[in-house]
């Protein structure tokens, strides 16, 4: 068993199940499966994210410092504030920087998730691989939106002018950015 798991079952109430626990954060406005919940409490599991912790913090009333410190991640002092520089950035700027640092978090928690070990029935993640992709991909926009606009370039949703790249070529001929796109749709989109 791990710290965190330790922590969590001395502190869940008798009877209580990784269900029971699910439900109760559920009636919070929080998420937790079953499944997740029954592998941090048997000590089946990797570095849970801040959602995670958050569930099992205001279920099992521990405060989340402890939860973090249990699970050896940073406790953080309290809400990030920016450098009193972060004054000067517009409004689009900010929404960028909120961006990237929720995508550096994102990226951690997906890195996160895929070593978490799966249930015993074989269990899909609870978000695709493609929910996720795409998620990442919208955030990239917003910073690049943002990086744009701090550089005087207009970046203006449906003009892709300033950040267009010509496309890759890949043995002599030229690969969509969406390569997930099956080449069929493509070309119906493209005359379209």
């Amino acid at each position: 068993m791990s710290t965190l798991s330790d922590l969590l079952a001395s502190r869940l109430p008798e009877g209580w199940s990784g269900r029971r626990v699910s439900r109760e954060a559920t009636k919070r406005g929080l998420t937790l499966s079953p499944a997740s919940a029954n592998n941090y409490l048997n000590g089946r599991h990797g570095e849970p994210s801040e959602s995670v912790l958050e569930a099992f913090a205001a279920v099992l009333t521990i405060p989340i410092e402890a939860l973090r410190e249990a699970s050896g991640l940073p406790h953080g002092s309290g809400p990030y504030t920016p450098p009193a520089e972060a004054a000067r950035l517009s409004r689009r700027q900010r929404l960028a920087v909120d961006e990237l640092i929720r995508s550096i978090v994102t990226a951690q928690e997906v890195g996160n998730e895929a070593q978490e070990p799966r249930s015993e029935a074989g269990g899909a993640s609870e978000q695709s691989e493609a929910a996720i992709a795409d998620e990442l991909q919208g955030r990239k926009d917003l910073f690049i939106e943002g990086y744009m606009a701090a550089r005087g370039v207009d970046a203006t949703p449906g003009d892709d002018s300033a950040t267009d790249s010509p496309p890759v070529r890949s043995a002599g001929r030229a690969v969509s950015e969406r390569a997930d796109i099956p080449t069929e749709r493509k070309r119906r989109t493209k005359g379209a």
